[in-house]
């Protein structure tokens, strides 16, 4: 819930309680998906420095987590270490065959817009974009697509599409 309210405070002091019990109770996987979303919380905040430092040291990063590295790397100005992440997801693996199409498809629009710097302008761009993000919203859990919103709503602004933009935030999630 602090997750998708972005309240990185609260998410930080309950989840060490969260994780404390879940050891107690023996459920080690729970650390790694909490310091998955604690760290992909923070590329929503735009601290993409702070989720960088969980991303870029995962052992074994898998197909989302390269996703994810892929943004910061975007955002941070790193585009070589972005193509890396992109090529290196193209062959983890996703705890879900879903997570690893939407990684792919994801991972396909950083490098659209690595490789176009007038990506904004660019229609073919906004087809993929909106495309994805319909499927997404279709198909995925809402904190997906909730992930992906911001670009949605740069393409509109970008493209003076202001109504759609309104229309496009009155109805999220779809009613």
């Amino acid at each position: 819930c602090y997750s998708n309210m972005c309240d990185m405070d609260s998410m930080e002091r309950h989840g060490k309680i969260a994780k404390r019990l879940a050891r107690e109770l023996g459920e080690n996987g729970f650390a790694e998906t909490y310091d998955y979303n604690f760290a992909a919380t923070k590329i929503e905040t735009g601290d993409y420095s702070g989720a960088y430092d969980y991303f870029s040291k995962l052992a074994e990063p898998s197909a989302p987590s390269l996703h994810k590295l892929a943004v910061c790397c975007e955002k941070l100005g790193k585009r070589e270490e972005a193509f890396a992440a992109i090529e290196k997801e193209k062959n983890a693996k996703a705890e879900d065959a879903i997570f690893k199409i939407f990684a792919d498809e994801a991972c396909e629009l950083i490098k659209f817009r690595l490789l176009n710097e007038d990506y904004l302008s660019n229609p073919d761009y906004g087809k993929m974009l909106l495309d994805f993000f319909d499927r997404c919203r279709k198909k995925m859990p809402i904190g997906y697509a909730k992930f992906h919103l911001p670009w949605v709503l740069e393409w509109y602004t970008a493209n003076r599409q202001y109504k759609q933009a309104f229309e496009f935030l009155n109805n999220f999630p779809e009613k």
